[in-house]
């Protein structure tokens, strides 16, 4: 596993959990290995069983979200991400994973708080800016997603496709002055 040789480790992690049905560490790096794969049905499984052998940590709980989330189950995702921040609120990409939740069960509200969080701690990131933006849209607050669109664009982060969809907000809500200097940037 530590050489990158999934295909083997998966072999090995499986003839000790048949050797010893309860090894927790090697249901966990099976777990491991089978999301580095790309075979997230299985991690879901795998992992499950590690965390019901007593392995419970922020990491499990988060690529349980994330084995979730590739299966579009938003509902025990978002329930793991949720978990996964609790237990270790560092890491970024729990907090993403269960922004794409919200987002995808049109939990808009929800999504646009988790982002003023985010982007509070960071708030140079354009793309979190952007994605709040979207669940504004999501959310029919146009002008709000305006707004942060316009902070992307002081930054110099705006590509043609998100000044395009300003000029197209302020075209929709009557703002053509606004409008043409967005789609002439």
């Amino acid at each position: 596993f530590q050489e990158s040789d999934l295909k083997n480790a998966a072999k090995y992690y499986n003839k000790a959990i048949r050797k010893f049905p309860n090894f927790r560490r090697a249901y966990k790096n099976l777990g491991l290995v089978q999301v580095q794969s790309g075979n997230y049905k299985a991690a879901v499984k795998t992992i499950s069983k590690s965390m019901e052998l007593g392995d419970v940590d922020g990491r499990s709980y988060g690529l349980l979200g994330y084995g979730y989330l590739t299966q579009e189950l938003y509902y025990p995702a978002e329930t793991a991400y949720r978990q996964a921040i609790l237990m270790n609120s560092e890491t970024l990409d729990w907090k993403l994973g269960l922004a794409r939740c919200l987002m995808e069960t049109q939990r808009y509200e929800d999504a646009i708080a988790l982002f003023d969080t985010l982007i509070k701690l960071n708030p140079n990131r354009a793309d979190f800016w952007l994605l709040q933006g979207n669940a504004y849209i999501g959310n029919d607050s146009p002008m709000a997603a305006a707004r942060n669109i316009e902070i992307v664009r002081r930054m110099g982060k705006a590509e043609l496709t998100t000044l395009t969809l300003l000029g197209d907000i302020y075209i929709n809500n009557d703002a053509p002055e606004l409008a043409l200097d967005a789609y002439l940037d």
